[in-house]
């Protein structure tokens, strides 16, 4: 994998991996398949972050691990040369897993490794749906609204409700938050199809301030669109 692409992936998933300690949610949880590599993070607020690499890659062997999020992060930092291998092992004596580094003639060993199986269950929504909206609409909605999210002891009030606007013009993402005093609004068009049992789920549903915040941060490094779809980033 490159080095580049590397420390991209981890950056995204970074801000909601549990910094003390050494839980599950300190970890994240890497996938190999055929022709990509996963990586997926999750935080005690119920938020997931998965995101992964499909190009410039070479996977030899399929499978899974939990690694030390920071770890893994500050190792890809240091490396020297644009091409890195991750290497899973299994110490002999104790049967423990280990992960590795390699990049160039340097090797970095984590020992701090968790079963894949382990990891939280990702929650999933059989509703499909694949849409792109501009990054810079995105962030614009985000900072109109995402200053008056209540307290988190305000049930109701204390995320941002999310509708789906139907006009003459097109079709529309709305986000609305109030924290019992100021009422924020702010909407974006969309392009592409939502599932209309989407709908069900905006109505029952707030987006936590935190899950805004990571939302944000992916705004400012990705490309000009922002999607939910498999080519895509996703926030669940």
């Amino acid at each position: 994998i490159g080095k580049q692409e590397l420390i991209q992936t981890l950056s995204i998933v970074q801000g909601i991996l549990d910094k003390a300690g050494d839980s599950i949610l300190s970890h994240i949880k890497l996938e190999a398949f055929e022709n990509e590599v996963r990586f997926t993070a999750s935080s005690n607020q119920n938020i997931w972050i998965t995101t992964s690499v499909t190009e410039g890659l070479e996977v030899k062997e399929t499978g899974s691990i939990c690694v030390k999020g920071h770890r893994l992060f500050s190792i890809a930092k240091a490396l020297q040369y644009p091409s890195v291998v991750l290497k899973l092992e299994t110490n002999s004596e104790n049967n423990i897993p280990q992960f590795s580094v390699l990049n160039g003639k340097a090797s970095f060993k984590i020992s701090e490794c968790k079963s894949a199986d382990e990891y939280p269950p990702l929650n999933t929504f059989n509703a499909f749906t694949n849409i792109s909206l501009e990054n810079a609409s995105l962030k614009r909605m985000i900072d109109e609204t995402g200053f008056s999210i209540a307290e988190k002891e305000r049930s109701g009030l204390n995320g941002v409700r999310l509708e789906r606007i139907v006009e003459d013009d097109g079709n529309y993402f709305r986000m609305v938050s109030s924290d019992g005093t100021r009422l924020s609004l702010s909407q974006a068009k969309y392009e592409g199809e939502l599932d209309p049992d989407i709908d069900e789920v905006f109505e029952v549903t707030l987006f936590p301030q935190k899950a805004l915040l990571e939302i944000k941060k992916l705004c400012e490094i990705g490309d000009d669109d922002s999607g939910a779809g498999e080519d895509n980033w996703k926030l669940h």
